[in-house]
């Protein structure tokens, strides 16, 4: 029902933003054209959509942005300045750089180097200020290409970053759980308080700020310290939060696949249950309509203006869709069929906005939602619970998967490039066990083992569908809610030390740190020979043996990560080890390409030696189709960590493996042209001019570029 301004008391489907390969990670309001929408992805653009001059008109995309080389992660917008009148955007992307677009055009202006690990926050202020955060735990302040400060002092990835510019403050949220408030670069307090990851931040006033996080709860802060509120409501993750600054309502989204909308002093108004388990990001246009970037590749506008809505059949087809998007059988809990009420239920008035239960209709049980709005039950669905329609786990019920029966499937998403990997259990088994044969299976590393079984014991026992706030024990194995989050409280590792009831089957499989670096000296020394080499990597465990030893290359012990790196090295000095470093190529590279770099000297040269080694083995592959591919990869991932060493030997040595690839190839020159390596090498000769080698081989690989790419 609409006021008399043509405003209506709850939000509804205004538009569709269909364009992008992968999860919509991120969304922002452009500043021009007033009114536009900036989402980033997964698939690693940024596109821009806008309305024409009649405001009631759909969106369209005007604009995709490239240039990032991982996924986009964060964005804003800078305001219009004389220098840029339609101002600008900025991207932060998980290969760690942070990309500067107008909208002139579609490459980036230039990049802010800087960052050693994903940056996944960004916000803009006042005079071209911009902070950034990211998974190195720090922040940085940049104002035009020059970072002027960097926050240290965080213990985790830096979630989320907001600037309150009328008294000069920045605040950070980090995955320690901490939200810090700082003031010209230091830390003025420290805000305690949420039991996870804090994800998000929302300013509301000159003195009060919202944050959001991982253990399901937002809470309302002054910046003198009193927290004032804490809402209650999703039933997962909440990954993003937004207000209009000096309004009366903001907006969150989460991991449960929901929109809320809550009024600053009292509750949640209102739930838009989206078609997909997860809705990233979201945030505000000027009038008020919420944008939402969801994990199903689609950004959707939400608004309250009649006139803007969408059609009806829009409208219908985006409930259909909400209804087919089912509640998955584990978040059901130990439940009976005959113990749920009946259709009379739905004319009992619900408690509060978003509450959610389960109804018995014959046979089939559905979970219907409450709108305070419309005050009645909406259907959100049928429940696709255990075979037998009881519902209730282990109860004889059986789930089919690769031709055998089990009480659980579960999907385990590992990381952000996998599909996801089913975990079958049965309650009879020992999760320890089970757990075991799931990391052997899928290669994964052994750090993962206390994770998984603890996933496999707290999800068996049954949650309770629509609680006010997540259980306090529900454990994801590598994500809470499919997704890995860096840094997250529910670590992996066990001090047995303080642990008297560690089980033996737990001891055998503990990750022992302080006997890792000993045992990976010998095993890097033995690897050398012919005969350790032909039994190692030639032999069936060789595939456990190299995810078990690339796994140390992303641990925090910097001698861990030299050592595992050296390790494969030597490995290419056999045979076996040659064709063990064929099959397995992409997993060392990936890990090695991403960590490889956050070390000292040695550990830097010893990447710069790895790349070598590879690129030799590439060469002397005869296989035209596999060598074509992990050439083009070698030269992404090579021009992407040659701006990320600082040791010129080991700059030196990442060189001389590119110009072995470029010599004489014109299409990975023109790969590398289109990736403009040329200006990353010159900058490189302007840095290195104290290395002559290194500045003759660096113009060498230019040469190749300019000499022999296809126009």
């Amino acid at each position: 029902m609409a006021t008399e301004d043509g405003i209506a008391a709850s939000y509804m489907l205004r538009a569709t933003l269909v364009g992008h390969s992968q999860d919509v990670r991120v969304v922002a309001t452009s500043c021009f054209p007033e009114g536009a929408i900036v989402s980033g992805s997964r698939d690693r653009t940024t596109r821009i959509w806008t309305q024409s001059e009649d405001p009631s008109s759909v969106y369209s995309e005007s604009q995709c942005l490239q240039g990032p080389t991982g996924f986009v992660s964060a964005v804003c917008c800078m305001p219009p300045s004389d220098q840029f009148p339609q101002g600008l955007v900025f991207v932060g992307s998980h290969d760690c750089n942070i990309y500067c677009f107008n909208l002139d055009g579609n490459a980036p202006l230039h990049k802010l180097l800087g960052h050693s690990g994903a940056v996944c926050s960004l916000a803009t202020g006042q005079f071209g200020t911009l902070v950034s955060g990211s998974w190195d735990k720090t922040a940085r302040v940049w104002s035009g290409q020059k970072c002027m400060l960097t926050l240290e002092g965080h213990q985790g990835a830096v979630w989320a970053v907001a600037l309150m510019p009328q008294q000069g403050l920045i605040l950070t949220g980090s995955a320690d759980r901490a939200i810090r408030l700082w003031r010209a670069g230091a830390c003025e307090k420290t805000f305690t308080g949420h039991e996870d990851c804090v994800r998000g931040l929302a300013v509301l006033s000159t003195k009060e700020f919202l944050s959001c996080s991982n253990d399901g709860t937002i809470r309302h802060w002054e910046t003198a310290g009193d927290c004032l509120h804490v809402y209650k409501g999703h039933t997962s993750f909440i990954y993003s939060i937004v207000a209009l600054e000096d309004s009366d309502f903001f907006i969150s989204c989460g991991e449960d696949g929901t929109v809320r909308v809550w009024t600053v002093r009292g509750d949640c108004q209102q739930t838009l249950r989206m078609p997909c388990p997860t809705v990233w990001s979201v945030t505000l246009l000027q009038n008020g309509d919420i944008v939402a970037g969801c994990s199903d590749n689609v950004a959707r506008v939400f608004t309250r203006y009649e006139a803007l809505k969408a059609s009806p059949s829009e409208i219908r087809a985006f409930e259909e869709e909400v209804a087919k998007c089912t509640p998955a059988p584990q978040q059901l809990g130990d439940i009976k069929t005959e113990d749920l009420p009946g259709t009379e239920m739905l004319k009992e008035r619900g408690k509060r906005e978003g509450q959610t239960i389960l109804i018995r209709d014959g046979a089939q049980v559905s979970a219907y939602m409450w709108s305070m709005d419309q005050q009645s039950w909406n259907k959100i669905g049928d429940v696709v619970g255990t075979p037998d329609g009881t519902g209730s786990p282990g109860s004889g019920s059986k789930v089919m998967y690769e031709g055998k029966e089990y009480d659980f499937v579960f999907n385990v998403d590992t990381d952000d490039n996998s599909k996801p990997i089913k975990l079958p259990y049965n309650v009879n088994e020992d999760p320890w066990h089970v757990a075991q044969r799931f990391i052997h299976q899928h290669q994964l590393p052994q750090d993962y083992l206390s994770n998984v079984a603890n996933f496999i014991i707290t999800n068996t026992k049954g949650v309770t569908l629509g609680a006010e706030a997540p259980s306090q024990d529900f454990c994801d194995p590598f994500t809470g809610g499919n997704r890995y989050v860096p840094g997250s409280s529910r670590g992996i590792s066990i001090d047995v030390a303080q642990n008297g009831n560690t089980s033996p089957g737990e001891v055998k499989h503990l990750p022992y740190t302080e006997f890792i670096f000993p045992a990976l000296d010998v095993l890097r020394c033995a690897i050398r020979s012919e005969a350790v080499n032909s039994l190692m990597c030639g032999g069936a465990g060789s595939s456990q043996l190299v995810a078990r030893i690339a796994s140390l290359i992303a641990s925090p012990a910097p001698a861990n990560r030299m050592l595992a790196l050296r390790f494969f090295v030597n490995m290419f000095l056999r045979e076996a080890g040659q064709r063990l470093a064929n099959r397995e190529w992409e997993k060392i590279l990936k890990v090695s390409s991403e960590f490889g770099f956050n070390g000292n000297k040695n550990t830097q040269i010893a990447l710069g030696s790895l790349y070598l080694n590879f690129v030799l083995l590439c060469n002397s592959e005869a296989e035209q189709e596999t060598n074509t591919f992990r050439s083009q990869w070698l030269v992404r991932s090579m021009a992407e960590v040659i701006s990320r060493l600082s040791d010129p030997e080991a700059q030196f040595r990442l060189l001389l493996a590119l110009g072995t690839l470029l010599h004489g190839n014109r299409d990975l020159c023109s790969l590398a042209s289109r990736l403009n390596l040329a200006d990353t090498l010159s900058d490189l000769c302007t840095r290195g001019q104290e290395s002559v080698k290194l500045v003759q081989c660096a113009q060498q690989c230019i040469n190749y570029v300019f000499d022999n790419a296809t126009p």
